[in-house]
């Protein structure tokens, strides 16, 4: 059985899309995005993605979570998560939408103590960054280290392994996203081959032939004796023979049929939406 323990700076990345639950076990989402302290870059929210496909996040304090095998714990309620001020996770978060969140979920951070320390706020669990009491002590710091904090406090709370733009040669890369379009082959057709058999009445003229009687009298020049001739009776039978057609069937193969594929290029137009970074350069003048 896994012990419950609170998640630190170290193992960050494995909280990324773990399940979410509450005190009761209720799933409640999966972790989106962790939000780190601009000062102390130390874990100060998450996000836990809700709604159908999770295209929802609310924000839940990282003091408090706790790891249950493979979920993380808050000590929050369902509702109370899904209830939570509306902020638009953009990967920073202004001093308007900290304030709603620390008033929102002000007892998690009820048993903070304001800190003397004028260069550090109050850290809870593993160094996060405490409530309002540590950024009220942060207020009696030096003038200079004061501007130094309003111009890091105007940077945006960054997400976990989010580096930032500006290089250190002031440079700033400008990113766009493009399609990348590929092919796949897919079954669009197919033909299938049948024969059958049908009857037809063939005509043909075949040449025949028969035999006919044909008398022929012939009268005799010569005189024959008389004691040679003898007068008789008798019959004579002479056969006549016609030829008949005989029919005869035999299969003979007559026609062969190819069936054959070939490719032909076609063009298709793709399009779909994509995403851009631009570039806006405010010049803000100081008065001396």
């Amino acid at each position: 059985m896994p012990t419950d323990k609170k998640p630190t700076n170290a193992n960050i990345d494995a909280l990324y899309d773990r399940t979410v639950v509450d005190q009761s076990g209720n799933k409640i989402g999966e972790i989106g995005q962790v939000y780190l302290d601009d000062a102390s870059s130390q874990p100060a929210w998450v996000t836990v993605k809700t709604g159908l496909f999770g295209r929802n996040e609310t924000f839940v304090p990282f003091k408090g979570l706790e790891t249950a095998g493979e979920q993380i714990r808050t000590p929050y309620t369902k509702d109370k998560v899904k209830d939570a001020p509306n902020v638009d996770p953009d990967g920073h978060l202004s001093e308007d939408e900290t304030d709603a969140l620390y008033r929102y979920y002000s007892d998690a951070f009820a048993s903070d103590t304001k800190t003397t320390d004028t260069n550090t706020k109050q850290g809870v669990a593993g160094g996060v960054v405490g409530g309002v009491a540590g950024q009220k002590a942060a207020d009696t710091r030096t003038t200079a280290d004061t501007k130094t904090d309003k111009v890091a406090d105007s940077k945006a709370q960054t997400t976990a392994g989010q580096k930032s733009p500006v290089a250190e040669d002031g440079s700033v890369v400008r990113h766009e996203e493009r399609l990348n379009v590929g092919k796949e082959r897919v079954e669009t057709g197919r033909v299938r081959i049948h024969k059958h058999v049908v009857h037809d009445t063939e005509t043909v003229e075949v040449p025949v032939e028969r035999e006919e009687i044909h008398v022929e009298r012939v009268p005799l020049d010569e005189k024959v004796a008389a004691d040679d001739v003898k007068l008789s009776e008798g019959t004579q039978d002479i056969m006549t023979h016609e030829e008949r057609p005989v029919v005869n069937k035999e299969t003979v193969g007559v026609e062969k049929i190819k069936i054959g594929k070939q490719a032909v290029q076609d063009t298709e137009t793709v399009s779909g939406k994509v995403a851009k970074e631009q570039i806006d350069i405010d010049n803000a003048k100081h008065a001396k």
